[in-house]
């Protein structure tokens, strides 16, 4: 109407290409062979419409239902939610900036900094002792992930606070955890918009589906830092005797599969 009363030609947004709800995927995955995109279409046989992706640069490189491939896509997503330790402790901290809001962020910065030295300090003391033999492994072990864990939660709640108009962020990390959890939901029921609108965000990269499991080389950077926060914080089972390197950016993730199943 402001164009109309401007004297402006009215603008027609660009038609974007209808997308097939039961093949929401083609955009996003990828041939296992070639790399090339998939795509896909509907087919009449034995009394009904099925619907399959199929490569396209080489129909015979890959063939999947596509319900099929939809479910167990579903089911990937699944596997990405972050753990509860990973949630208590962005809300516990949260919870810390909204009490301390009316407080002095650099001074309170300087404090976190200073408790981040201290245990910096403590860490190598373990060490010393560990390679001193004044200490066992068990209790260097037991150690390092405990001076690792505090040191995660100061390192992120001193990122926090450098975060300008961080009294938005709460909300945001709330509804952003809300709809990680639920994401399987979102796959199977949402609309196809939605679902292309969630997928874009969560994987810059494209996928690989080989008709069993999907692949992917990257997740979108804030995902990426609280999937990473989860496996340092829940550990893993087959590194138990490894200490953890918390917010470490060299440490090599699966490529990338789930690295917590």
């Amino acid at each position: 109407m402001q164009e109309v009363i401007d004297g402006k030609k009215k603008r027609v947004p660009k038609l974007s290409k209808c997308i097939n709800p039961d093949l929401f995927l083609r955009k996003y995955i990828v041939c296992p062979v070639c790399g090339c995109p998939l795509t896909g279409a509907t087919s009449r046989g034995n009394g009904g419409q099925y619907t399959y992706y199929n490569c396209s640069n080489e129909a015979k490189h890959c063939r999947y239902r596509a319900e099929q491939a939809n479910e167990l896509f579903a089911k990937y997503t699944a596997s990405l939610k972050p753990n509860e330790t990973v949630l208590k402790l962005y809300s516990e901290i949260l919870n810390d900036l909204r009490l301390e809001k009316n407080g002095n962020t650099k001074q309170e910065i300087s404090k976190l900094d200073k408790q981040l030295q201290e245990i910096e300090t403590a860490i190598n003391k373990a060490d010393d002792k560990f390679v001193k033999d004044e200490i066992d492994k068990p209790t260097h072990i037991r150690l390092m992930e405990r001076y690792n864990k505090e040191k995660a939660e100061l390192q992120i709640k001193i990122d926090l606070m450098k975060t300008p108009n961080r009294s938005n962020l709460e909300p945001k990390l709330r509804y952003s955890m809300l709809l990680i959890n639920n994401i399987d939901s979102y796959m199977r029921d949402a609309k196809v918009e939605v679902k292309c609108k969630l997928i874009g965000s969560m994987f810059p990269e494209k996928i690989t589906f080989d008709g069993k499991s999907y692949r992917t080389n990257s997740y979108n950077s804030v995902l990426d830092l609280i999937y990473q926060q989860t496996n340092e914080l829940r550990g893993d089972k087959n590194k138990s005797e490894e200490s953890f390197n918390t917010f470490s950016a060299s440490v090599p993730r699966a490529g990338i599969e789930p690295a917590w199943k």
